[in-house]
């Protein structure tokens, strides 16, 4: 557990919450907590649902096209050392991918055979893919761009199963209006927690601010930052590095460049001296952001950025890293192998678009599991993009749910070459 995870734990026990970090999910750890909020409860929760949704995903294939080594892929992917060593952090990036691997899951084994007789089953699992939509997109910033494809895919199968001449376009309209119901269901949601406003984006600010600055040679940073007694812009920009802007407000000498603020009328400021900063010189932004996601890609870079979490960090709670050798051989294995190249998301990307050409160019003869290939690679993409405009670092648990539903689309495809599962795709033709 990190500094955020031990955040939202507090957040749990007490009921009070703010929105540095998503609320649902401070909120959810105290549900699945019975009241007594501890990290084992929502660590079971997070690894079972991703572990649940892969047994789903490797029964709904055998269910349909027998038995075959090849489904081996399915599971195979959750011991892949860039996915694993995600999966054991509670982290809100985390909580996403379990949320939407088991909503995906439930969606294919809706579509299953056996269950096409069943119309209350059926809506049953609709109904819960729905909800595990609804957090786990509801849990990152960028959660609500991850789900457009979930929503589509929802819309045709319930427009095939209804009206025997559906169209692609009032299956648009359907899954708009159902990801327009989810984001106010969120909204209302978020509200009733009550939480403190701590104006998360003023990092951004500040981090974008500090480049424009630097390359510019001007001082864009409103009064009340720059009057701080020790502020220096020489030393800002010294310290300023695309990797993440945490050297600025931390560093590790402990001493912090900028600070953060909770008074609203410093935030507004501080939006309006980057919005100035932007329309000024919008050539430096846009060359930060890019430098900023190249690095979160780690594209011409050695090493995956903080690819593990090692160990519990400090916390007021008294948990501490137990002496664990398995865990302690396991953290050097991370450690060796960060400069390897499934440590770097740039791949994942790249293997996603790939897919998605493929399937642009094989859509008449796709199945449905190669439809949930699709389904998948555009939604890790749409989750990725949005990316370059706001992400603060290069964290690689930002980019999990790409990492995850790219091997994972890939592992569709794998599993379904089979010569029984070809021969099988021909007789259904």
């Amino acid at each position: 557990m990190s500094k955020d995870s031990f955040n939202q734990l507090g957040q749990s026990m007490t009921g009070v919450y703010d929105d540095w970090h998503p609320p649902l999910m401070a909120w959810f750890w105290g549900v699945v907590s019975l009241g007594h909020p501890h990290p084992a409860p929502l660590f079971i929760v997070q690894l079972g649902s991703f572990w649940l949704a892969l047994s789903f995903i490797g029964l709904s294939l055998r269910g349909r096209y027998g038995p075959s080594k090849k489904l081996l892929l399915i599971p195979l992917v959750g011991w892949v050392p860039a996915v694993f060593s995600m999966n054991v952090v509670l982290w809100k990036d985390v909580q996403l991918v379990s949320a939407l691997l088991l909503c995906f899951a439930l969606l294919i084994r809706e579509n299953a055979e056996p269950l096409r007789d069943s119309p209350w089953k059926r809506t049953g699992l609709a109904g819960l893919a729905i909800l595990l939509l609804f957090y786990g997109s509801g849990v990152r910033i960028n959660g609500l761009a991850a789900i457009p494809p979930f929503c589509l895919f929802m819309a045709w199968q319930w427009g095939l199963d209804h009206r025997p001449r559906w169209s692609y376009f009032k299956s648009g309209w359907i899954s708009l209006l159902l990801l327009i119901l989810i984001f106010l269901a969120q909204r209302q949601a978020t509200q009733s927690l009550a939480p403190v406003s701590s104006f998360p984006i003023q990092y951004l600010y500040q981090f974008d601010i500090t480049k424009i600055s630097c390359d510019s040679g001007r001082n864009f940073f409103p009064d009340w930052v720059t009057q701080q007694n020790d502020f220096q812009m020489s030393l800002i920009c010294a310290r300023y590095h695309p990797d993440s802007g945490d050297d600025l407000f931390y560093g590790d000498d402990g001493r912090a460049l900028l600070r953060l603020t909770r008074d609203p009328e410093q935030v507004h400021q501080l939006r309006q001296a980057w919005v100035k900063a932007v329309t000024q010189e919008p050539q430096i932004w846009f060359r930060h952001r890019t430098a900023v996601f190249a690095s979160l890609l780690r594209i011409d870079e050695e090493e995956g950025y903080y690819t593990y979490q090692g160990s519990m960090d400090f916390n007021t709670f008294g948990y501490k890293t137990s002496d664990n050798p398995i865990q302690a051989n396991f953290v050097h294995f991370l450690d060796k192998t960060k400069s390897w190249l499934i440590f770097k998301p740039w791949i994942y990307l790249l293997f996603s678009l790939v897919g998605l050409g493929w399937g642009g160019i094989r859509h008449r003869s796709l199945d449905q599991f190669r439809w949930g290939s699709m389904l998948l690679w555009s939604s890790g993409v749409l989750y990725i993009l949005p990316q370059w405009f706001i992400v603060p670092a290069s964290d690689f648990r930002y980019a999990h749910w790409l990492v995850v539903s790219c091997l994972m689309g890939w592992a569709l495809i794998g599993a379904t070459l089979h010569p029984q599962i070809q021969n099988a795709q021909e007789k259904a033709r």
